[in-house]
């Protein structure tokens, strides 16, 4: 006979054979499977059973088991005489979850899976949280919608075993009978009270209460963290929050900046659903701000990227320098090249100085240079606003010709006791500005864009045609001479 074929007989009639070779199914170690007495395998799943022969491998230790953790114990109102029974048979096939596991890595927490829609889920091993309770809750709902089974038949007994770990799975086979007949909702508060921990409403409440905000967080992040933890309170006897308490809890703890963009806007408190108004709900009204939180995050980050690029502007070094005529690029010794020679030098003394200052100040010019300004045009007509074309002179007066300028007591004598001006003085000329577009850097976050005013440093000095004349001041027209006008227009 050929090698790797199996021979098959009636139940009892097989015999064994040393002398052919079949298909043996090894383990991980390398190793055939044994027996209870090392006998070649038989399968009696069938009206035929499969003989294999193999060599007989050595007996190996029996493997070392991990310690077992004793169970916690139920609680008393849960046992009874017949809930200490447990029963090794199933009713049906439906009594067990989904193989489906999820690898929990190092974390202590439960984990959900689920094979597919409308199928049971299945608890992983680890701590129980709400928020795992309350997704088994739905996937077991969900379960039940499935397979048609109305709300007064919705028992516990389908999703009794689907939590892995030794402590659940040890309380619920140690009161299977009674937790079997339970209603699902009933059982789900047995499992809330016994494996989650005594003050966990209590805990999310207090998270609700004292969540804010950030500085830089979404708004739409914010309304949903608060959303979730109200929404794992429906776990609780008290239940969740009311929806008008949760948006009031988000207005009064929102940022300051998105307060004082909402503060001119009119948030609606009802919409029209079919034919009737109704309380605007949480959803909407949560995506209502949340459409000016994301026009005040785009106008916080466009300030940002103006403001880093003043700052990397500021902080830019000019490069530009001027280069050197020469492209003599060689190493030299240091300091060479840098001072004048020492040959000629002089060594300067305070004799010398002094002489040299004696020189310079007979040298100096005997004139000085004044730089003034006069009238040159003033339009007699009263309907036009009087103009007043200046223009800067260059004056050179002689020292030796001493001229007579009015005293402060004169010049205080021109003005009435009214406060009135005399007509030989011109009236306040405004001249051109120069303004520059800014931004200030202040307390807020972003920068202020301002218009700031430069002063322009004009040295324009106007003086009375007649009092030109007086002074002797010579008049020299400029090339293009700037026009202004007068402050206030006379009145008639």
């Amino acid at each position: 006979m050929p090698p790797n074929t199996r021979r098959s007989a009636k139940a009892g009639t097989a015999e064994p054979s040393t002398n052919e070779t079949f298909d043996v199914n090894v383990n991980s170690q390398g190793e055939p499977p044994l027996s209870g007495d090392d006998s070649p395998l038989t399968d009696l799943s069938g009206d035929k059973e499969t003989v294999i022969d193999h060599p007989i491998p050595p007996v190996l230790p029996p493997p070392v088991l991990p310690p077992i953790i004793p169970p916690q114990s139920p609680s008393n109102s849960d046992l009874s005489p017949s809930d200490s029974e447990t029963s090794s048979d199933s009713d049906s096939d439906s009594d067990y979850c989904p193989t489906q596991t999820k690898t929990m890595g190092n974390s202590n927490v439960a984990t959900i899976t689920i094979s597919g829609h409308g199928k049971r889920p299945s608890v992983s091993e680890g701590d129980l949280t709400p928020a795992i309770l309350l997704e088994f809750a739905q996937y077991c709902r969900c379960f039940y919608d499935e397979k048609d089974i109305p709300e007064e038949k919705r028992i516990a007994r389908p999703v009794l075993f689907c939590f892995k770990d030794i402590r659940i799975s040890t309380y619920v086979s140690a009161n299977q009978s009674v937790l079997g007949a339970l209603p699902f909702d009933t059982f789900l508060k047995r499992i809330r009270d016994n494996f989650l921990p005594h003050d966990w409403a209590d805990n999310l409440r207090a998270d609700i209460y004292r969540a804010s905000q950030g500085k830089d967080q979404p708004w739409r992040d914010y309304a949903n963290k608060v959303a979730r933890d109200n929404a794992l309170l429906t776990l609780s006897d008290d239940g969740a929050l009311p929806e008008s308490r949760i948006m009031e809890q988000l207005r009064s703890n929102m940022s300051d900046h998105l307060r004082s963009k909402l503060r001119p806007i009119t948030i609606p408190k009802t919409i029209r659903i079919g034919s009737e108004d109704v309380e605007i709900p949480l959803l909407q009204w949560t995506e209502f701000i949340a459409r000016y939180d994301d026009d005040l995050r785009f106008e916080l980050k466009r300030a940002r990227e103006i403001a880093d690029d003043v700052h990397r502007n500021a902080k830019h070094q000019n490069t530009n320098s001027t280069a050197s005529s020469s492209s003599d690029r060689r190493p030299r010794q240091a300091g060479s090249g840098n001072f004048p020679s020492a040959t000629n030098y002089t060594e300067l003394t305070l004799a010398k100085a002094l002489e040299a200052k004696k020189k310079s100040n007979a040298k100096a010019p005997s004139s000085s240079t004044v730089r003034t300004a006069v009238i040159a045009t003033l339009p007699d007509s009263d309907d036009e606003s009087p103009l007043v074309t200046a223009a800067a002179i260059n004056t050179v007066t002689p020292k030796r010709n001493r001229v007579h300028l009015p005293v402060r007591k004169e010049l205080l004598e021109r003005w009435d006791n009214s406060g009135q001006l005399y007509n030989d003085v011109s009236d306040p000329v405004p001249v051109e500005n120069l303004y520059w577009e800014a931004h200030v850097f202040g307390i807020d976050e972003f920068p202020t864009p301002v218009m700031t005013m430069l002063d322009n440093g004009a040295g324009l000095i106007l003086i009375d045609n007649a009092w030109a004349t007086k002074l002797g001041l010579h008049r020299f027209p400029l090339r293009n001479p700037p026009t202004v006008g007068a402050a206030d227009t006379p009145s008639a």
